[in-house]
């Protein structure tokens, strides 16, 4: 039987109730920026890599497209390599919203603190993948140990791995967890004695968590890979791959796999991280083996309403390869985008004309802040 709260919103209603919202312009400006350093930050390192050898940006051609306005920004599309910051970012704004929702509606949840733990000493690039296995499966056992023990319930282990000296790795672990029964300081002081013991290395007990994003960290600082050679990024990518690096546990681990099962996520809306139903997906087209058919012009996703092209809030599509053919075949988004159209038009924001070929946005209200599209060479020439 689900714990999950009866009356969960369903995402397409939060968004039709969001798009066509204005939005605070110097907040945007600064999200914007910000979104726009990584990916300059993503596609250097990526050219570097490839410069090596190591494939870090498929064939693809990833757009985001504007379901109102059509104004389009492109991005190259990365592979799952952990330590380029737009990837980073990814991975880490789910389980971030994950947490802030789950400790502020969980028993016990104001009583979860943070933790960090060191491996040792400084670790050789081509020696890191093995010492975060073994780390990892260290924390594990002693996270289980901790339960039996003392009743501390481990929900989460983030790794970080600055570079130093251009060579080497500071591998460390962000903990959090809680006690699921009282704990006298007494008590308290032994686990943490037993826990410094366990690990032989520095602990640094960082007290009740205040603010999630403390935690839930990129695993690197994108300077200390700003003047990395090309050589020693592909050892790392090599020695980082497939590897678990934020990961949650325990409670929170449990609850994250029982909102999935119930086809539930979380979203910011207005500021606060809410719980949303997802409507089931339509299946993809299979072939004569039973295989998804991988189309090279197709619609990845829809992104929650978001000022893209102009100061107001519109659903922002996904789309992989041609955007004018995945327009012309694909019949239910453009039934899908006709609905949002509607949702704009009943929220009073100003009339928008839909243009993709000149990529400009024509508007009847002079306040809005009209974004031009960005200059494609950003994307290879960093």
């Amino acid at each position: 039987m689900s714990n999950l709260p009866s009356d969960i919103p369903y995402l397409w209603d939060i968004h039709k109730k969001n798009t066509g919202k204005a939005v605070d312009l110097d907040q945007w400006k600064s999200s914007r920026d910000k979104r726009e350093n990584l990916l300059r930050q993503s596609t250097s390192l990526a050219m570097r890599l490839e410069s090596a050898g190591y494939p870090a940006i498929t064939s693809k051609n990833i757009s985001f497209v504007g379901a109102i306005t059509g104004h389009i920004e492109m991005s190259p599309a990365f592979r799952n390599i952990c330590f380029l910051p737009s990837v980073a970012r990814q991975k880490r704004s789910s389980m971030l919203r994950d947490l802030i929702y789950w400790q502020s509606h969980t028993k016990g949840g104001k009583f979860l603190r943070y933790l960090v733990i060191t491996n040792g000493q400084l670790v050789r690039l081509d020696e890191l993948g093995n010492n975060i296995q073994k780390f990892n499966r260290k924390i594990s056992k002693w996270a289980s140990e901790s339960k039996a023990r003392y009743g501390i319930d481990v929900v989460f282990r983030g790794l970080e791995f600055p570079i130093k000296e251009n060579i080497k790795a500071h591998l460390h672990a962000n903990i959090l967890y809680m006690p699921t029964t009282r704990l006298t300081p007494e008590k308290f002081s032994e686990f943490m004695s037993w826990t410094h013991e366990y690990f032989g290395t520095v602990l640094h007990d960082a007290g009740r968590l205040k603010e999630p994003r403390e935690a839930i960290k990129y695993p690197f600082k994108p300077n200390d890979l700003q003047h990395a050679k090309g050589a020693n990024l592909k050892v790392l990518a090599e020695q980082v791959f497939g590897q678990r690096i934020i990961e949650a546990l325990g409670s929170f681990r449990k609850w994250r796999q029982e909102i999935k099962d119930n086809r539930v996520k979380t979203m910011f809306d207005g500021g606060l991280v809410i719980l949303a139903k997802q409507y089931k997906r339509e299946k993809r087209e299979r072939d004569e083996d039973d295989k998804p058919i991988s189309k090279s012009n197709r619609l990845v996703g829809i992104m929650p309403p978001m000022a893209h092209g102009i100061g107001y809030q519109e659903p922002v599509l996904i789309i992989e390869g041609d955007i004018r053919t995945v327009f012309e075949t694909d019949e239910s988004l453009r039934v899908t985008c006709f609905e949002f159209r509607k949702w704009w038009d009943e929220s009073g924001a100003p009339q928008v004309s839909f243009n993709l070929d000149n990529r400009t946005v024509s508007v009847q209200k002079n306040e809005i802040l009209i974004r031009p599209p960005p200059d494609p060479q950003l994307l290879i020439a960093v």
